[in-house]
């Protein structure tokens, strides 16, 4: 890809997320995710699984590279 566009919205990151892709007619969205352990999932909400819960298209979450 040879273009790029930063957009600042106001607003939860899922929710401004899954706006924004209904605004630009976005086909899917891609989102990275974080290695965490057991412990931590329990105490730590996931913003790429918010955004597969609240989407109304499919989303990708892609894990961390080792």
């Amino acid at each position: 890809l040879d273009e790029h566009e930063s957009v600042v919205r106001r607003g939860g990151v899922s929710e401004a997320t899954c706006a924004y892709a209904r605004d630009v007619g976005a086909c899917a969205i891609v989102t990275g995710s974080r290695k965490l352990n057991e412990v931590e999932r329990l105490f730590s909400s996931s913003v790429g699984s918010e955004i597969a819960a609240n989407a109304d298209r499919p989303v990708l979450v892609v894990p961390p590279g080792d």
